[in-house]
């Protein structure tokens, strides 16, 4: 018996079944467009939203969690740096918001410092508008004791 094509994300004229995109009706420009903000903030962090969910899997259901992870056959090295991100980062600690492209990288390249640091590297690439490299620089820098 085929899978069922359960709903995963609905935006007003706009769902997101197992198979892509069902469009109801026509909708307007302004609908569609709204619709795509919608899947840009959600898909900006989405390494952060699969951290995250494992991680409270692991935490709250133990080994039954394993399981399910184990059999939606993840990717094991992934889900262990997006769980570990996840862990290093916490929600308050993260400025997903200000990188146009997401910032992920940004955040791992933050990942390893101290939670204190975090947050105002992170600040500073973004005001900066440092690529990921010239963030990994100044960090790496600072750290051998260099001017930045």
């Amino acid at each position: 018996m085929p899978e069922s094509k359960a709903l995963v994300l609905a935006a007003g004229a706009f769902t997101v079944d197992d198979d892509g995109l069902v469009v109801r009706g026509h909708p307007s420009f302004e609908a569609w467009s709204g619709a795509m903000e919608q899947v840009r903030r959600a898909t900006r962090g989405w390494q952060f939203l699969v951290g995250d969910l494992i991680a409270y899997g692991e935490e709250a259901y133990g080994e039954e969690a394993a399981q399910i992870i184990d059999a939606a056959q993840w990717d094991e090295t992934s889900v262990a740096v997006y769980v570990w991100l996840a862990k290093r980062i916490p929600r308050e600690r993260r400025r997903l918001a200000l990188f146009p492209r997401g910032g992920i990288d940004q955040h791992m390249a933050v990942a390893k410092l101290a939670a204190a640091d975090q947050v105002s590297w992170l600040e500073r690439a973004a005001h900066e508008g440092w690529t990921v490299t010239e963030t990994r620089r100044h960090i790496r820098a600072l750290t051998a004791g260099a001017p930045t």
